[in-house]
């Protein structure tokens, strides 16, 4: 009787193991995350948040414009910020199975020959039903104006950096590492390359978030039209956006009205620590900003987070 506990024991120690095995074999190969989306309901911004879980074999990972050096010292000195979060990221969701595709506009001339450059080149093209656009404008028959006034380029310091080509290096910046697995373009390469891949799922990063993560050809608004399930890492994005200009507030709480706005109009977003564990990352503008976001309205200091 003793040896036939012990043997039922073992097998049940041995098939707790065995299911053990096979959900984190389930979960290497799914990329699993808490949507927030928003949605205007009798004048009321309802605020949701659904659990998602994608197959990373049909996931791609967008990297938008992280250059070396932008124009603006501000935008650089972010980016700078974000980068090795963004590579500790890109790095889980590639060992998942997920492609990553870099995104460094006018600068994959840098990356000529290599095998991530060569793997979208030859990506096969397709016919769309709604055509591929080499930047996606405001749409008006969908989304309302951006919450931030960025006419004046949005660059924040003081005094105002030159809009200079000549300062910038666009190179992605060297914290975020490539491999050769991986994709480089600019162009609807990348949604080709989806498509040749059968990936339907697509999470957008990167620089700026009123600006290129919305209207590049391979960013938010093109991904949409083609009919992708898309999501946007809303604490590893930031905005041109200068405090100075409509509607006057902290840089980092103008990202987050354009996050918001996303969420409302074009697609939910979600944070790295859903994949990374932890808390989401901040820039170090958050403990500078803070005793002036304390003083902001009520009603524009909701769902920050």
């Amino acid at each position: 009787m003793k040896q036939l506990l012990i043997t039922i024991a073992a097998a049940v120690l041995v098939g707790c193991s065995t299911t053990q095995q096979l959900v984190s074999q389930s979960e290497s190969r799914t990329v699993v995350f808490n949507a927030r989306s928003r949605l205007l309901q009798d004048g009321e911004d309802i605020v949701k948040s659904v659990g998602v879980k994608w197959q990373a074999k049909k996931t791609a990972v967008v990297i938008c414009d992280m250059w070396s050096r932008h124009w603006c010292d501000s935008a650089s000195r972010r980016c700078a910020e974000m980068a090795p979060r963004i590579n500790a990221l890109v790095s889980a969701l590639r060992a998942r199975g997920v492609l990553i595709i870099h995104c460094p506009s006018s600068g994959v001339k840098y990356y000529k020959n290599t095998p991530m450059r060569l793997r979208a080149k030859l990506a096969p093209m397709v016919k769309t039903e709604v055509p591929l656009r080499d930047w996606c404008s405001l749409d008006k028959t969908r989304e309302q104006s951006l919450p931030i006034d960025d006419s004046d380029n949005g660059c924040d310091c003081q005094p105002r950096c030159p809009t200079d080509s000549e300062r910038m290096n666009l190179r992605q910046i060297a914290a975020i590492q490539m491999t050769d697995e991986d994709a480089v373009t600019d162009s609807a390469e990348a949604y080709y390359l989806m498509k040749q891949r059968e990936i339907t799922n697509v999470i957008i990063l990167g620089v700026h978030t009123n600006m290129c993560v919305l209207g590049r050809p391979f960013s938010i608004r093109q991904m949409v039209y083609q009919g992708q399930n898309v999501a946007l890492v809303r604490d590893l994005t930031d905005t041109m956006y200068n405090p100075r200009s409509k509607p006057f507030v902290v840089h980092t709480r103008g990202t987050k009205l354009v996050v918001e706005h996303i969420e409302r109009y074009w697609c939910p977003t979600f944070t790295s620590n859903d994949i990374l564990g932890g808390e989401p990352f901040q820039f170090s503008d958050v403990k500078i900003e803070k005793n002036s976001d304390e003083q902001l309205p009520p009603l524009t200091r909701s769902q920050d987070g």
